[in-house]
């Protein structure tokens, strides 16, 4: 009788769990919008002018990049409609910058500093915006460029366009990259994310010595690029702008929303890092930290605790996070800068207090039970033992 119960209570058990995940199937989890690119995720939190803004400027450090125009000290976009006021020209303006230089990195490759100045009264009776984007000697000889005259209405430098060893430098390294996307597509988001970290670490080291001496100049520029993480040059090493850049790249390929945010972390000063958006919710994920932090390539595919991990003391301005490492613990709290507050909406930096789960416990379940019943079914009934008539016939 024993035996017969704890049958049924299995079968019960299976055909609840299987019911539970073809519901889930179904219904299935709430999901963020897909994405083809993270270029397009800024325009969400834009206006008409600063869409409009936006896309032109992409359009132009686009054409640049592929060395089909030059990098002008001030290009001139023109606009039928502005702001009504200065102030909020201006800010919109330097939100359209904020956005610039972290959500199309396959196209600044080659920049040094921009800054987007308006204009709302002309001489000339149009209203427009002058974008001023200077290239990094390092794609660009100074020593060629030619002085444009200062009296023109879109005066400024003209530095000659990106030269072609480094166009080709280039689009190998985007190549490599969207050749990374390519071994995931099939996989879960996980299983991508998870892998584009594993791929990232694999192929640089961080640059100590780049980040210590936080020389930002034109000998060193590289080492902030994301064309170094995927130029197939084990010496070319990175700090965590690259890191973060390249990952949200890579996401931007596989489909998944991700973010690169920047602050500071603990006591080691400015730093940079990524939400990612999964099932509605956002998760924190420092890519520098798994490369800096000694794991191994298994560790970092799987349960890592700087991919998609928990966080606490969750506010606008930041977070803490705790991380196990080998045989200790230790936390950090991640700070954004006054930039990121501004311009990236709080909805995106309220990251998860849970770090993320897959949902391998329900299938390893099923299939325990399964293997159960099977056993159970396959294994024979003993007879009954025969009794003796004795006392019957006596």
């Amino acid at each position: 009788m024993a035996k017969k119960v704890i049958l049924i209570i299995l079968i019960t058990a299976e055909v609840l769990l299987c019911g539970l995940l073809a519901l889930k199937l179904v219904r299935g989890e709430p999901k963020a919008e897909r994405i083809t690119s993270c270029i397009e995720l800024p325009e969400r939190y834009m206006n008409g002018f600063e869409k409009e803004l936006y896309r032109k400027a992409v359009d132009f450090l686009r054409k640049v990049s592929m060395g089909e125009e030059p990098p002008a000290g001030g290009v001139w976009f023109e606009f039928s409609e502005m702001p009504d006021s200065r102030d909020e020209a201006y800010a919109s303006a330097k939100k359209v910058e904020f956005f610039l230089e972290r959500y199309v990195p396959e196209y600044t490759y080659w920049l040094d500093y921009l800054w987007i100045t308006p204009y709302l009264e002309s001489e000339y009776g149009v209203y427009g915006v002058s974008m001023y984007c200077y290239p990094s000697p390092v794609f660009v000889d100074y020593s060629d460029y030619d002085f444009i005259n200062y009296s023109d209405y879109d005066s400024g430098l003209n530095f000659g366009y990106i030269q072609k060893e480094d166009v080709e430098y280039a689009q190998k390294a985007f190549e490599n990259a969207k050749a990374i996307a390519a071994k995931y597509d099939g996989k879960s988001d996980y299983e991508k994310i998870c892998g584009y970290a594993e791929e990232i670490c694999k192929a640089v080291k961080y640059d100590h010595h780049a980040a210590d001496t936080d020389n930002f100049s034109e000998e060193d520029i590289r080492p902030w690029r994301i064309v170094s993480v995927f130029d197939g040059d084990p010496d070319t090493n990175v700090v965590c702008e690259a890191y973060g850049l390249a990952f949200e790249y890579l996401c931007g390929l596989g489909g998944i929303e991700c973010h690169y945010v920047t602050g500071y972390m603990g006591d080691e000063g400015a730093h940079g890092w990524n939400t990612v958006v999964l099932d509605g919710k956002n998760y924190f994920t420092d890519v520098t930290a798994c490369d800096t932090v000694n794991y191994t390539d298994a560790e970092i595919k799987r349960m890592h605790p700087f991919i998609l991990t928990s966080a606490s003391d969750v506010a606008p301005d930041g977070f803490t996070t705790g991380h196990i490492g080998k045989g200790s613990y230790y936390s950090d709290r991640y700070v954004y800068g006054d930039d990121t507050i501004e311009f990236l909406p709080e909805e995106l930096r309220l990251v998860s207090e849970k770090k993320y789960h897959t949902d391998n416990w329900l299938y390893i379940a099923i299939g325990v039970l399964a293997v159960g019943i099977a056993v159970r079914a396959v294994i024979p009934k003993k007879k009954p033992k025969e009794t003796s008539d004795f006392c019957g016939n006596y």
